[in-house]
């Protein structure tokens, strides 16, 4: 049986868009990833101010709204402004090997940085997927 992308993938925020100011690292939504293989983050990068760069770590965690811990190897390098502007990002996590919740953690040093990280939850355990995003259209 074939399922369209709205069935077998399920978009969720970790950080809403919008603008953010230089500050100390800050944690996005977690998203309950239960019943998925894979993660694809997607990092959508907006205007960076002159000096602005912006890093991410990707955290995880067994319980809902406990305590985060980094995932190895889930750290982006230093994403900086004249670079990095108006970009989209990928990052991949295998769900198989980690815990069940997941968030995205992000610094922004120097200035201020537009951008939203989503995730995709894919290769769902059982399909269809259930959706919590409406979905505005399908052709």
């Amino acid at each position: 049986m074939k399922f369209t992308a709205h069935e077998f993938a399920a978009a969720r925020y970790s950080v809403y868009s919008d603008s953010y100011a230089a500050a100390a690292a800050a944690e996005g939504n977690e998203i309950d990833c239960k019943g998925y293989r894979e993660l694809l983050w997607i990092f959508a990068m907006g205007e960076f101010q002159a000096t602005a760069t912006a890093t991410f770590q990707g955290m995880e965690c067994a319980t809902s709204g406990g305590t985060f811990t980094d995932v190895t190897g889930a750290l982006s390098s230093a994403l900086a402004a004249g670079t990095a502007d108006d970009e989209i990002y990928t990052g991949r996590i295998e769900l198989m090997k980690r815990l069940r919740y997941q968030l995205m953690e992000y610094t922004i040093a120097n200035d201020a940085v537009e951008f939203s990280v989503i995730g995709v939850l894919l290769d769902g355990v059982e399909l269809p997927a259930s959706q919590s995003n409406t979905n505005i259209f399908s052709v």
